[in-house]
């Protein structure tokens, strides 16, 4: 009896610690949302990475990193890798809005990507249209070369 007071008391003691304990990250998630909330851009993103970076499964900080992502336009492509965590998450009103924003980020990225890389300098134009002419030239000696064997074969065929 007197041994099953004290390890009573020990394994109440363990059970009340593991139901205090808070998911890992959780801090570092609640200090970016406050922060997201007064505004400061900066520290929420800098606590929102220390959440993820601590709790990959932490989908919530994912979210919210996303959503701050994507209103920043040099930060996209970081913005949908986030969402597209977020997007797992066993939450379905979670997974589901962030795969939504995900759909809209993905379009605006690609954007960016088209508009980067759509750019061309004078010689890339130049080289393009002697490219595209040298096509067009070769296209139109062949369309000839078949007129001409087209005329052929309707000769022998009237024969």
């Amino acid at each position: 009896m007197n041994r099953l007071i004290p390890l009573c008391l020990l394994s109440l003691c363990l059970c009340l610690s593991a139901c205090r304990r808070q998911e890992v990250g959780a801090d570092h998630y609640t200090q970016g949302m406050d922060a997201m909330k007064a505004h400061n851009d900066d520290v929420a993103f800098q606590q929102l990475q220390l959440a993820t970076a601590e709790n990959q499964g932490l989908f919530q900080a994912h979210f919210a990193l996303g959503r701050l992502c994507a209103a920043n336009p040099e930060q996209l492509s970081l913005a949908v890798w986030h969402l597209r965590q977020a997007a797992k998450s066993p939450d379905t009103t979670v997974a589901q809005t962030a795969k939504s924003l995900l759909a809209e980020t993905e379009k605006k990225f690609l954007l960016q990507l088209q508009e980067h890389w759509g750019k061309e300098t004078g010689q890339d134009a130049e080289l393009r249209n002697q490219l595209l002419l040298e096509q067009n030239r070769k296209l139109n000696d062949w369309i000839a070369r078949l007129n001409s064997e087209n005329y052929t074969l309707r000769q022998m065929l009237l024969n």
